[in-house]
This record gives C-alpha cells, structure tokens and sequence, in this order.
C-alpha cells in the first residue's frame, strides 16, 4: 500500500464533524459505512478490541449523466449491475476482513487483483431510498489503534481517472462516473477508532482557509 496514505499531515488535512462534509449527500459518492443506508456519522467506528462488525460500500444518490450515449441528460439509477474501484484496507497485523460478500450470488470479478474490484452482478441490485449496498464485510481490529480505509479508481479504470458503476437500465450499458464519499482519494472513506472521542471524520483541507486551519492549533 502507498505509505504516503496514512501521512495524515495538519497540512494536508483537517477535522470536522461529519455534518461539515457534503461527501456523502453528493451524487454519485461511493462510501463505507457502518449503516447501509450510508449514513454519514456511520463513515467512522469506535470498535471493541476482539469484537466483529460491519461495514457496507453504499452508493448514495448514483446518477447516469449520460444516459443512453447522450450529453447531459441526467437520469437517476435506479438498478446497478456493476462498479469498478480501488479499495486500500488497513496493511496491519491486528485488522482482519473476516468476510467478504456481495450484492448478490451471481456475479463476476478478479479477486486476485485486489485490491481493484472490477465487479459485474449477473442480477441488477435495486436503489432504494436513493443508496445500494454493494458490498458487505466483517471486520476485526485486535487493537485500539486508528485504521484508515481509502476508495481510489482501479488500475484499469473504464472511466479515465474515475470510480464507476454500471446503470442497469441504460441501453447502451453505459458506465456512471462516481466519487469516493471523502471527495478525495488522499482522504480515508472510513476510520476506524479515530483520534476524537466524539468520532469525527476526516475532510479536505481545501474546504477551509489557511487562516481557519491555523487557528485549530493556537
């Protein structure tokens, strides 16, 4: 894994409370959650040493802006049949992936490739209440350390420096660019036991001032 992800730098980034961050209410954000309804508050989890849980890549609010081949012709998705993205888990001894599963039975990938996830359902998963669980795990930590999770495209991205998913509906099974909820690649979607009591997550600087950013640590 590129070290330079866990660099969390007071430079680079900053805190603020999870009702700051537009990430997850924008369209097209491809999160990870603790609620698969993609709850925002939900993007980080104070978890017990030795205890499983979940967690769910939500996509929330997914639009096909080129429906049908066309320019600008925004439609809502309705059903996805498949996605395209990079997902880093944490490189420690003390965090496992327990499992692992999918939308549905039926579907197609390259688990060796991880961690690209090139997925395609045999059967549409149906958006309900404008966000689609794709994929569920159960996690572990044996610590009390942060872990940061980062969605990134895959090597071989269909949509040029883009996550995508697969509009089931679209006649010409056109691919939807997509976002990582964080808005940034740099930024983790997930965190997991993070420094603040009060389970902040993580946003861009670039949201803030210079000026604002250095008064956090007057």
């Amino acid at each position: 894994m590129i070290q330079h992800r866990h660099l969390l730098c007071a430079l680079l980034l900053t805190f603020g409370s999870a009702s700051d961050t537009l990430a997850q209410t924008a369209p097209n954000a491809l999160g990870i959650y603790t609620d698969p309804t993609g709850d925002p508050a939900s993007s980080c989890y104070d978890a017990i040493v030795g205890a499983e849980f979940m967690a769910y890549l939500v996509l929330t609010n997914p639009v096909n802006n080129e429906f049908d081949g066309g320019q600008n012709t925004a439609r809502p998705i309705q059903q996805v049949s498949g996605f395209e993205c990079r997902i880093f888990m944490p490189g420690s001894a003390s965090f496992f992936v327990l499992e692992e599963e999918f939308a549905v039975d039926d579907f197609t990938d390259c688990q060796d490739c991880r961690p690209n996830y090139t997925v395609e359902f045999a059967t549409p998963v149906p958006v309900i209440d404008n966000a689609v669980v794709l994929v569920s795990w159960k996690f572990l930590t044996l610590t009390t350390g942060t872990h940061n999770i980062f969605i990134d495209p895959t090597e071989w991205e269909s949509q040029p420096s883009a996550l995508s998913v697969i509009d089931a509906e679209d006649p010409q099974a056109g691919r939807s660019s997509v976002t990582s909820s964080s808005g940034s690649e740099n930024v983790p979607v997930f965190v997991i036991n993070p420094i603040h009591s009060d389970c902040l997550v993580i946003i861009p600087v670039t949201a803030h001032s210079w000026g604002h950013i250095k008064s956090l640590y007057r």
